[in-house]
């Protein structure tokens, strides 16, 4: 009469093993009430606990290496699989799920050729995701009224490929007139 259950609390950790236990009127040594421990060889282990990612059930839910886990990282959605990540598609995890990266570099997630390491062409398309659209790839075309191969200085565009009735060179000073360059 008077005997209590106590369970075997091996880790230190204030929780008991169910599946050790002693039967008495006085608490042993290294035994307590509870018997709510999952994994009573490690003192991180207990109900309540926090979650790590270090595949074990540290909070005694029935699940290791959940999604919530004080050390789990974002990862990034890569439909294009460039090995860059939509910024506005992630999901925290401690280990990336199939088609997820650690990065959120992409600027265009539907095109596996856009990507920050690409080298930017003159397409009018930011390739390389530095918020600039063909720099440094475009050609400055002169208006060639005259028809001689050279342009007007004063006059010209960015293009990348010289239209027809342009050239590359400025150096006409009259272009209203073919002899004179």
């Amino acid at each position: 009469i008077g005997s209590v259950t106590f369970y075997a609390d091996a880790d230190g950790d204030g929780y008991g093993d169910a599946s050790t236990s002693l039967t008495q009127c006085t608490q042993p040594s290294g035994y307590i009430i509870d018997d709510s421990d999952c994994n009573d060889t490690d003192d991180l282990a207990y109900p309540g606990a926090n979650e790590y990612c270090d595949g074990v059930d540290n909070d005694c839910d029935g699940v290791s290496d959940e999604d919530s886990a004080l050390d789990s990282t974002i990862f990034y959605r890569d439909v294009d699989g460039d090995g860059f990540g939509n910024p506005f598609i992630y999901a925290r995890a401690c280990d990336p799920e199939e088609g997820f990266v650690d990065n959120d570099e992409d600027c265009n997630d539907s095109d596996s050729e856009i990507k920050p390491t690409a080298v930017e062409e003159c397409d009018e398309i930011d390739n390389n995701c530095d918020d600039e659209v063909d720099e440094d790839v475009t050609l400055t075309a002169y208006l060639d009224g005259d028809g001689d191969g050279f342009g007007d200085p004063e006059s010209f565009l960015q293009v990348c490929t010289i239209p027809l009735g342009y050239a590359a060179n400025n150096g006409d000073c009259n272009d209203s007139n073919i002899e004179i360059k």
